[in-house]
């Protein structure tokens, strides 16, 4: 039997995960048919048949499902390999990928990474502003900013403050509301079912009737950029709202005290323990640290 090449199992792992031809044409950056024809290509190969094709996608086989494992461990064993390789890199350039919520990405990473980049012309950036995960094991990005404290991996990370959740909105709109003595006397912009779950979703959804909510969107910016038009009001951690034009609402104590049973927000910054020193790696790293991107609660560190 021919050895398999490493693109081969990179198509075995993204059929698995991804369950379809379409879905694992994306992760590999190929079309559909070129999927189907490498798995064609590597059932022959091997003897055996690996998916079963069917409308809805992919489905593992047996042999599959014993396959995955070897295959995951080579794909962890071809990132250490080449983590090792980064770390005798001695100047600071080449890519840095940093995967972070979209409205750190838009109002921190976006806008304040200039002088960074001025410093060390040869450093090249990719910011990936995802709700979802990045995996740092799988070499999806190199460092990630986030609302929660990684628990497994062979991770570093580092929590760059916690902060207050925030009634924000348009100097106008507030002055248009008046004295404010009631939830259900403003006009709310939140989140769309799909972040739902979201625990400050959940708390204000117990506190105002459905009209109240005049616009739903799972973007960030969306809300901001509808707040700061005047349209309504946005719950935001306050850090985030003082990169924006809008206000936080001065509420009475009673509603202070119902906003205050709301868990402060956290942000953490996370990368591999191997890429740490990396010299590109380690000069974006260090920025962000010491508040040259996003501006750090020196209490966390």
């Amino acid at each position: 039997m021919e050895s398999m090449s490493w693109d081969e199992l990179r198509l075995i792992l993204a059929l698995a995960r991804e369950g379809s031809l379409l879905g694992a044409a994306k992760v590999l950056g190929v079309n559909a048919s070129t999927v189907g024809r490498r798995l064609d290509a590597v059932e022959d190969l091997l003897g055996v048949r690996i998916f079963d094709r069917t409308r809805q996608g992919v489905l593992m086989t047996a042999v599959a499902e014993q396959m995955i494992p070897f295959a995951e461990s080579a794909e962890l064993a071809a990132a250490g390999f080449l983590r090792v390789a980064e770390g005798f890199d001695r100047e600071v350039e080449g890519l840095v990928r940093l995967s972070a919520p979209p409205g750190v990405a838009s109002y921190f990473l976006g806008t304040r990474l200039g002088p960074l980049l001025s410093l060390y012309p040869k450093l090249q950036l990719q910011i990936d502003a995802e709700t979802g995960y990045a995996d740092l094991s799988r070499r999806e990005t190199d460092i990630a900013l986030r609302g929660h404290r990684p628990q497994s991996g062979d991770l570093i990370s580092v929590r760059l403050g916690q902060d207050v959740l925030r009634v924000c909105g348009s100097p106008a709109y507030f002055e248009s509301v008046g004295k404010v003595t009631s939830w259900s006397q403003l006009r709310w912009i939140t989140w769309g079912p799909r972040m739902a779950h979201l625990t400050d979703i959940t708390w204000l959804m117990e506190r105002v009737p459905p009209s109240s909510v005049i616009l739903r969107t799972d973007s960030i910016e969306v809300q901001i950029r509808a707040a700061e038009a005047g349209i309504g009001v946005v719950l935001l951690h306050s850090t985030m709202q003082q990169a924006t034009a809008l206000q936080a609402l001065t509420l009475p104590p009673p509603l202070q005290k119902e906003l205050d049973v709301l868990p402060l927000g956290e942000l953490w910054l996370v990368g591999h323990r191997a890429l740490r020193d990396v010299p590109r790696i380690a000069v974006v790293w260090d920025a962000i640290v010491q508040g040259a991107v996003f501006p750090v609660d020196p209490r966390a560190l």
